[in-house]
């Protein structure tokens, strides 16, 4: 048998594998643990809100003039909205996706019920395969979240389920989960069912390292698409970490429903590439007053 070279990834898979003693459900369990890691860029962002940088004020997202003239320039949001902000939105993370995740997984253990492959094995567990099931996770849970998305924006569910969500025109990191509890029960479905998808569309389990990449992938573009900050080393062509694409909704509620891929809204002819302005003028006051919201 050939040793293993330094970037494979069953090697590196298999330390944690071992460490395990191979016991898919602790394997599995595991998912929670890379769930709180994808918040990272939550407190990340939130910290540059809290500091407010004169110097990084050009990094924030601003749109050309004339498609955000009603709402002025994009500030820094004020201290107290963050803070209110971050009790719903953390309240909805560990209420709505942590526990809930950690209580399913625990009670489909005690089952003896496995949704993913968590064995190792290097013609198992390659790069090609991890690759491959991960960009697919991320497709269906585009398509679901744009679906489900797309379903809160009726008359029926705006009101009771999603217009808290939309509080923010001028979105920040926090908002990312910042909506009514129910919602965020309802849009924890996104992440968690694509791998069940696929396993019975496909007949193959999926392997619990795509499911932990996908998990930490899509998490990190929705925040980036929350967060209102431009990410300057991302090419505007690439098809995915666009922080615009999502952001933009929080501008205009009749385009840019999915949060990964533009080419979703595309496809169902909602999407808009909004154009940006990467010269805005560093206005005088660059944080919003205490007590502002950006509307109700």
């Amino acid at each position: 048998m050939s040793k293993p070279g330094p970037l494979s990834l069953n090697a590196m898979y298999k330390v944690l594998y071992d460490k395990l003693k191979g016991n898919p459900g602790k394997i599995t369990m595991m998912t929670i643990a890379v769930l709180m890691l994808s918040e990272i860029p939550i407190y990340v962002f939130t910290l540059l809100d809290i500091v407010k940088l004169k110097s990084l004020y050009k990094y924030r997202l601003h749109y050309a003039r004339d498609l955000v003239e009603h709402l002025g320039s994009r500030k820094y949001p004020p201290l107290d909205l963050i803070v209110s902000t971050a009790k719903n939105a953390e309240f909805n993370f560990f209420f709505a996706y942590v526990i809930p995740g950690a209580i399913l997984i625990k009670l489909a253990n005690k089952l003896g019920i496995y949704a993913y492959d968590t064995e190792e094995g290097e013609e198992k567990v390659t790069w090609t395969r991890i690759i491959k099931e991960t960009f697919m996770i991320s497709v269906v849970a585009d398509l679901l979240f744009y679906g489900l998305h797309r379903a809160m924006h009726t008359p029926r569910f705006y009101l009771p389920f999603h217009k808290k969500h939309h509080e923010f025109k001028y979105s920040m990191a926090l908002a990312h989960h910042y909506m009514e509890y129910k919602e965020a029960l309802v849009f924890a479905l996104p992440q968690a069912l694509p791998p069940l998808i696929l396993w019975g569309l496909t007949g193959k389990k999926m392997h619990i390292l795509s499911m932990w990449i996908g998990v930490f992938y899509t998490q990190v573009n929705a925040i980036f698409g929350h967060a209102g900050w431009r990410v300057p080393f991302v090419p505007r062509w690439l098809p995915t970490f666009q922080p615009d694409y999502h952001d933009f909704h929080h501008v205009d509620y009749s385009v840019n429903f999915g949060a990964i891929y533009p080419l979703t809204d595309m496809l169902f002819g909602t999407y808009l590439k909004p154009r940006l302005d990467t010269n805005a003028p560093i206005p005088k006051d660059i944080s919003y007053p205490k007590g502002f919201v950006w509307s109700k």
